[in-house]
């Protein structure tokens, strides 16, 4: 599985620097060059296409539509809605529908990597951290490190099981197991020992236990 995460989001960057190359020749009125350049990378361009696609159904067919977040849903429309302007813009030499697509295209890659539709991550800032102050809360500490760090592959309901991560919601571990697991890393999973303290550790620890199914 981690292979082929890995070979679609290599697929991904190729297809959206390609398609980016096209877009600028299309805009900056230099049709001769955009033909040319089409001519050469015909094959190449449907290889990385055809790879980027396959992947990507792929990994949906294994993830599921159900355990992946509502950023991922926007992610699968706007994909579709850029490749439908793509296509039409191209044939039709319509500079609008081409840039549009384009945006859409790198909004997607942004999109994939920080999983918020804001393209931020889980801001600590306004999160108190001090476990002795009295509005300290755990849970939503523990969350904002979780996603910035752990969604990914566990997803936010804890059950997306990307690149072979455990379901937490039937995890069974204390917390300290749980511990040992964030710290060290398991399987495919690497540690945060050098990435987070203790005081961090715990708080996911904590957040991860309030995942579990009832």
């Amino acid at each position: 599985m981690t292979i082929i995460s890995t070979i679609h989001t290599a697929s991904a960057i190729l297809f959206i620097l390609d398609y980016l190359v096209k877009s600028i020749l299309l805009v900056t009125d230099n049709s001769s060059t955009l033909d040319k350049y089409k001519g050469y990378t015909k094959v190449i361009s449907m290889v990385i296409s055809t790879v980027f696609l396959v992947s990507g159904i792929y990994l949906i067919s294994q993830f599921g539509m159900k355990t992946i977040g509502g950023w991922f849903h926007l992610k699968l429309t706007l994909t579709i809605v850029a490749f439908v302007l793509g296509i039409i813009g191209f044939k039709k030499r319509n500079k609008a529908m081409v840039l549009i697509s384009a945006f859409f295209f790198v909004y997607i890659y942004f999109l994939s990597t920080t999983k918020s539709v804001k393209l931020k991550k889980a801001n600590l800032d306004g999160i108190v951290t001090d476990t002795t102050a009295t509005n300290y809360n755990e849970l939503a500490h523990g969350k904002a490190i979780y996603i910035n760090n752990c969604l990914r592959c566990h997803g936010e309901d804890g059950k997306a099981g990307i690149n072979g991560a455990s379901n937490l919601t039937a995890s069974m571990c204390e917390n300290r197991g749980l511990v040992g697991i964030i710290k060290h890393g398991r399987n495919l999973m690497p540690g945060f020992k050098d990435q987070l303290s203790e005081i961090e550790i715990n708080a996911v620890a904590t957040y991860v236990k309030s995942l579990r199914a009832e």
